[in-house]
């Protein structure tokens, strides 16, 4: 061969190598040749390794490029390696320059990741097994917008079915439009062969992985075991370790369910040091034995029944929850249940009540700064308006309590002038009557600050200079 023969810089076609012996572990390999030059490339787990030869030998201290950037240095067998931080579907493009005998020798290769090994870029698919599963949730018109990609190229054609009903399938953008009329969604898909499922619930108008931390905590005796049931809208949430008064008692299933054995606190018997057996009663009921007048004497409080505690510690990941179960009467109660006022309101409460809602739920909370009774307090004197009791206004003076919509009227009486405003309820003025000075009338003209519900409680203000009105 004319060694002055010049090599064609041209991107060589990558030829897949069928039989190649990878040069890391079982990872594949390929090929790309360029006249006499070949470059054989393989990729195992985050390493890339490069075997460059010109005519059938060796091609040492030949420079490596990734993606355009010099990375290594042949070595005297023609080789090199580097870590290389690849993704599925990441594209790599690799080229070894050379000189041999005044000879310019240049090879290129580019190359798709594929399941931890380097393919072809025409032998490429995308992968509905590889793809991100995105949902996105639109309030006004309560539908679901589902993207499906594999590492940002769309999968079209997959088909969709929610909830168990078939929705349609993805178009060119990768995406399927659908309604929502549940608070949790359950998608499975199907493309090529493959399947996948995954699941979200609603929360706060927007669709998120079901979590402990919004789940749903339920538990029930029966006969010697109490079954544990975790969901979040009626989801399970599965591989939540649970521990019963500090003991470990196993894991939820994919259901989100658990059950293990508990039996409550049974009286206990006792043997004396004489040998003579003791039976020992619960607090609520004592029996006392004497042998001498054989009679038997029982002793029972005002209550027949005992109640227990079961102390729940649920754990997933970085999520604790502790649950207060309380046994009585064979079955298991919460205690949350009992405590704090409901999680509504009716709607037709008045706002200051909602509010007195609200700052106990931060009290039980604990996310309440100062007292629960000062905070409620403030909410009472101010008829449930923010701001600080002034802000209602004086207090009661000569005139009549104001009502909820009649705005202020004066009534000169001689008196002397009426000092104080008419307070009606809510947002309404009061009813004024003011004591004028001589031969002037009073006018009413302050408006109302409701204190609470019903007719407000302020005289109104008198300043007249005429006839009473």
């Amino acid at each position: 061969m004319n060694a002055n023969k010049l090599v064609s810089a041209l991107v060589a076609v990558l030829v897949v190598t069928a039989g190649l012996t990878a040069a890391a572990g079982n990872a594949a390999a390929i090929e790309a040749t360029n006249g006499d030059a070949t470059l054989t490339t393989t990729y195992d787990d985050g390493t890339v390794s490069v075997a460059a030869t010109y005519d059938g030998t060796a091609l040492s201290n030949a420079s490596v490029y990734l993606d355009g950037s010099a990375v290594d240095e042949t070595d005297a067998n023609g080789t090199a390696t580097f870590d290389w931080d690849g993704t599925q579907g990441d594209e790599l493009t690799l080229r070894v320059e050379a000189t041999v005998n005044d000879t310019n020798v240049s090879v290129e290769e580019t190359a798709v990741l594929d399941g931890g090994t380097l393919v072809d870029p025409a032998n490429y698919t995308t992968s509905l097994a590889d793809a991100t599963i995105d949902a996105a949730y639109n309030n006004s018109t309560s539908n679901v917008t589902l993207t499906v990609a594999d590492d940002g190229d769309a999968l079209d054609g997959v088909n969709v079915t929610a909830n168990g009903d078939g929705v349609g399938s993805t178009g060119e953008d990768g995406t399927v439009t659908f309604a929502l009329a549940s608070d949790a969604l359950n998608v499975t898909l199907e493309r090529d062969n493959a399947t996948r499922s995954t699941t979200w619930v609603l929360h706060d108008e927007e669709l998120a992985a079901p979590s402990l931390e919004n789940a749903t905590v339920d538990a029930a005796y029966d006969n010697g075991s109490v079954t544990v049931d975790v969901d979040d809208n009626g989801v399970g949430i599965e591989n939540v370790s649970v521990t019963a008064n500090d003991e470990s008692v196993g894991t939820t299933d994919e259901a989100g369910t658990l059950t293990f054995d508990w039996t409550p606190p049974e009286q206990n018997e006792t043997e004396g040091d004489d040998g003579t057996e003791n039976e020992t009663a619960s607090d609520d009921e004592t029996t006392d034995e004497t042998d001498s007048d054989e009679t038997e004497n029982e002793t029972e409080t005002d209550e027949d029944t005992e109640s227990y505690e079961l102390e729940l510690v649920l754990q997933k990941e970085n999520v604790t929850r502790n649950v207060t179960l309380t046994f009585e009467d064979g079955e298991l109660t919460r205690e949350q249940e009992r405590e704090g006022p409901p999680t509504d309101m009716p709607e037709q409460v008045p706002d200051h009540v909602e509010r007195i809602h609200a700052i106990i739920n931060q009290f039980l909370d604990g996310d309440l700064d100062g007292s629960l009774g000062q905070a409620v307090s403030d909410i009472v004197r101010n008829g449930g308006e923010k701001g600080k009791p002034s802000d209602a206004g004086a207090p009661a003076g000569n005139g009549p309590p104001g009502n909820e919509t009649a705005a202020g009227n004066g009534n000169g009486n001689g008196n002397g002038p009426g000092d104080n405003p008419g307070h009606g309820n809510d947002d309404n003025p009061g009813n004024g009557n003011g004591n004028g000075n001589g031969n002037s009338p009073g006018n009413g003209n302050g408006p109302g600050n409701g204190n609470g519900p019903g007719n407000g409680n302020g005289p109104g203000n008198g300043n007249g200079n005429g006839p009473g009105k």
